[in-house]
């Protein structure tokens, strides 16, 4: 069972992001008494990925997202299925800084060089039957 999973920036201005796997955990799965459904077993290592959506447009952050391959589907019914967005980032990316020969440009800096922001982003839930 494949989904696209699409990042869309309806804003004036270009918006940064940080990937971390949401081509391997990105949807969550949930059956009818919203009890979510287990993950099987997921790369132990996630590529970082890191892009830019220009404004009024989007990108694709997941062309064939297979829900089968991690999620554990084991008997037909209805089932919630929706993006919740624990592995995207949004925010700016943070300029490094060059501490100097003699440490004179040391400032308390950012644990990364990524500031994003708290929020989440989750999309709409989708409806699914399994037979």
């Amino acid at each position: 069972m494949l989904f696209r999973l699409e990042l869309v920036n309806a804003g004036p201005t270009p918006v940064h992001y940080v990937d971390s796997g949401v081509r391997f955990l990105g949807l969550a799965m949930y059956n009818e008494k919203k009890e979510p459904v287990p993950y099987g077993n997921p790369p132990a290592q996630i590529m970082l990925g890191r892009g830019e959506v220009s404004a009024r447009s989007t990108v694709v952050l997941a062309d064939t997202l297979d829900i089968n391959r991690y999620q554990a589907i084991k008997k037909p019914g209805k089932y919630l299925v929706q993006f919740d967005s624990q592995n995207l980032q949004i925010g700016q990316p943070v300029p490094s800084h060059e501490p100097g020969r003699f440490g004179e440009n040391v400032s308390v800096g950012y644990p990364s060089d990524f500031l994003s922001a708290t929020n989440t982003f989750p999309s709409n839930v989708i409806e699914i039957e399994v037979q």
